[in-house]
């Protein structure tokens, strides 16, 4: 048996030592103490594993027949969620509204089994949606094209250097700019790249890339913090790359793994939240989970589905007004309202 020394232990020891010896010590056992007190006061969420809890979900009804739901957008005015619906058959809502607690509204647009461009208001499966307060913005994915809805009518949206494949869309408010990204796959065979990010002005006037990427990359989601830095998802390397707002590349982090921070398969949607948190989604082929980073890539927490829910695979994110999140589930097709 044994018994670890106090403070007062150390005090006694140290009596016949000199003056500036005693103070040493005493100023070593106050940080120590402070450490201790520091460590016990943090966050219990931050940096482990947590199961988050399902307030809500939303999968079809008699209006709508939802499949592989992969953009979310909540309107910060209203709390009301707007998801696209990838159902490949025919004459299907494209965009389904939902009430923040996920009651059906309304469906827009229709889905088409074949490509249709040009049509306005006929989407080959939609992927990613935005608003920037007067229209939505939606990129409609066979077709390679982006569609604008400004309450009553769509539009085909004057994105021309956007070649093939847009996924990602979120609408940068520090620039008053629509982000783009271009989901085209790596051309290995002439070593050129396709998959890129553009950023419009709120005029929707061309833009070149942000950057011309070399790398083998898959970009899929993309968002904007309040300073204007641009993130994005790369589903082929597991990670994020952040862009200033001049759209250099300052740094990235993630990889493929199982341990905080990495991802398991499938890294997709990105969200900054008002602090400039970024979270991510991982479908993680049905076991996948929510993290939350720092702006600087630090890992600050993950969250998993709980026991009851069996199969969980979030293509994107977003914050509602009520500071609950709303997660789309593209495998399972459903539509989730969370808390963390």
């Amino acid at each position: 048996m044994f018994r670890i020394k106090s403070v007062c232990d150390n005090i006694q020891v140290l009596k016949p030592f000199k003056k500036n010896q005693l103070f040493y010590w005493l100023i070593m056992g106050f940080f120590f103490i402070s450490v201790c007190l520091a460590g016990c006061s943090s966050n219990p969420t931050s940096n482990q594993v947590s199961n988050f809890t399902v307030l809500a979900s939303f999968s079809s009804n008699q209006s709508v027949t939802l499949q592989a739901p992969y953009g979310i957008y909540v309107a910060p005015s209203t709390g009301n969620v707007y998801v696209t619906n990838c159902n490949p058959s025919a004459n299907e809502p494209a965009i389904v509204e939902l009430s923040s607690n996920l009651t059906y509204i309304a469906g827009f647009g229709k889905t088409s089994a074949t490509f249709d461009q040009n049509q306005a208001g006929t989407f080959f499966q939609p992927r990613g949606i935005t608003s920037d307060g007067t229209n939505f913005y939606i990129s409609d994915w066979q077709n390679s094209q982006v569609q604008g809805y400004n309450g009553s009518s769509f539009f085909i949206a004057p994105v021309s250097p956007v070649q093939e494949d847009p996924w990602g869309i979120d609408y940068d408010r520090s620039a008053t700019s629509l982000l783009v990204v271009e989901n085209a796959e790596f051309q290995s065979n002439s070593n050129s790249n396709l998959s890129q990010v553009y950023s419009f002005n709120i005029g929707l006037s061309a833009s070149s890339p942000l950057e011309n990427i070399t790398q083998p990359i898959d970009l899929i989601g993309v968002t904007a913090d309040s300073a204007g830095n641009i993130y994005v998802t790369d589903n082929k390397n597991e990670r994020i790359i952040k862009f200033n707002s001049a759209g250099v590349s300052l740094t990235s982090w993630g990889s493929r793994g199982s341990l905080p921070g990495q991802f398991s398969s499938g890294i997709s949607g990105i969200m900054a939240d008002s602090s400039n948190n970024i979270w991510v989604t991982d479908m993680g082929s049905g076991a996948g989970s929510i993290q939350e980073f720092s702006n600087s890539g630090a890992f600050e927490g993950e969250w998993k589905a709980p026991p009851s829910l069996s199969l969980f695979a979030p293509a994107d994110i977003q914050i509602g007004p009520n500071g609950n999140f709303y997660v789309c589930d593209a495998e399972n097709s459903v539509v989730y309202e969370l808390s963390l």
